[in-house]
């Protein structure tokens, strides 16, 4: 069996999870009291991936996807604990997949017009919407930073954080089901110590 890139988590189960968006930003004091901002790079998601594995099983088949990795290949990085939008936490509403029919951004890039929700589709602070493209090789990752509900026509205009970047396809697929970023695993970052009795990690 070969395997694909960018890789899945091989199981979802987390004891826990820090998923942040860290800005590229530089502060300098000024004489007259105020605060200079200076954004020097693309803000960028990373995370801290905490993992209790139940049996030797489990564990076998994380250290075996870590090892994967190597060569600074990407995994799939997502909040595990939010993979749908919260007021649909068990499922979304029949009919719906979580793909936009069509979707377009406003000329700052902050907005998105997200078509093709149901009607009355319930979009909460904090939830995520993602762009996939090229058979899925490229993501852009967003959270949604105040409460829509979609329109009758299943029309909702979200403020997004980060902003889009202009190097989204405009053919890209937008979606709020189990959306993703590409991830790296920072070297000298895994620390896999197992159980010598349960074979646990």
């Amino acid at each position: 069996m070969s395997i694909v890139f960018p890789r899945a988590f091989p199981l979802l189960r987390f004891s826990t999870v820090s998923f942040d968006l860290e800005l590229n930003e530089s502060h300098n004091p000024l004489e007259s009291g105020r605060l200079e901002s200076v954004e020097y790079g693309p803000p960028r998601w990373i995370a801290d991936y905490q993992i209790q594995t139940g049996n030797r099983r489990a564990t076998g088949l994380w250290t075996a996807w870590l090892r994967s990795l190597k060569f600074s290949r990407h995994f799939l990085g997502r909040d595990p604990f939010r993979p749908l939008p919260l007021h649909y936490k068990d499922g979304l509403p029949g009919g719906f997949s979580g793909d936009a029919s069509s979707w377009s951004v406003n000329g700052n890039r902050d907005e998105l017009t997200f078509n093709g929700q149901t009607n009355g589709f319930v979009n909460l602070t904090g939830d995520y919407v993602g762009f996939s493209w090229s058979a899925g090789a490229k993501l852009s990752l967003h959270e949604i930073l105040a409460d829509v509900t979609a329109n009758g026509a299943g029309v909702a205009v979200l403020p997004i954080e980060p902003q889009l970047p202009t190097w989204v396809d405009d053919a890209a697929t937008c979606s709020v089901a189990t959306p993703a970023c590409l991830m790296k695993i920072v070297p000298g970052s895994v620390q896999a110590p197992k159980d010598g009795a349960t074979g646990r990690i």
